[in-house]
């Protein structure tokens, strides 16, 4: 067993999946689970999208970076989630993901700190696309094959990425950003040795 907080900037992406399912509270998978992760997905995307709209709350662009990377990490969490669901691990999905439109805005874009709302809207969509399979399974046990949630969770973390890509931040930042703000939370869970940080969490 392995107590140890672990640190942010240390984590790997797998080991930053195990971090989630050492904390999710539905480990098994069930239509309890499923339904809040798809809410949590749809929702967390929304967030995202309503901070931009509020024109960043008066936040300098420091600050607003790190605004988007925390809710962009919210994202990712429940993606990170839903990948396991068919088990999926998540650095196979941003292995697949195309950075070419990553370059183009990055090349392309001066401003520092704007997702733009046709970004968002897509990730939106894409969130939603994922939610409403989750939602026919449950309502209608039309199980999505392996391969079919791996490509949705993938346009999810595609639509991130290039939203992020605005805003120069990346989902490594959203990684740790996320992790640094469910230690706390989640410190108890961590320390009775529930964590494992190289291998995936058998819950």
């Amino acid at each position: 067993m392995n107590n140890r907080i672990p640190d942010p900037s240390e984590i790997t992406w797998d080991g930053y999946q195990a971090f989630c399912l050492s904390i999710w509270n539905e480990p098994n998978h069930n239509q309890r689970g499923l339904s809040i992760a798809g809410l949590g997905l749809v929702g967390e995307a929304l967030e995202l999208g309503e901070y931009v709209d509020m024109d960043y709350l008066g936040h300098t662009a420091e600050q607003a970076k790190h605004e988007v990377a925390n809710e962009g990490g919210d994202v990712l969490y429940y993606t990170t989630i839903l990948c396991d669901w068919k088990g999926i691990k998540v650095i196979d999905v941003i292995a697949g993901i195309d950075e070419t439109d990553i370059h183009r805005i990055i090349q392309s874009h001066d401003f520092d700190v704007v997702p733009t709302r046709e970004s968002l809207l897509n990730l939106a969509c894409r969130c939603g696309n994922l939610s409403e399979k989750i939602k026919k399974y449950i309502r209608d046990g039309t199980d999505p094959d392996r391969e079919e949630v791996e490509r949705l969770c993938h346009n999810v973390l595609e639509a991130l990425v290039n939203s992020l890509a605005y805003a120069r931040v990346t989902l490594e930042e959203c990684m740790t950003a996320n992790v640094e703000k469910l230690i706390p939370r989640y410190a108890h869970v961590i320390e009775s040795g529930k964590f494992s940080p190289d291998a995936r969490a058998q819950r």
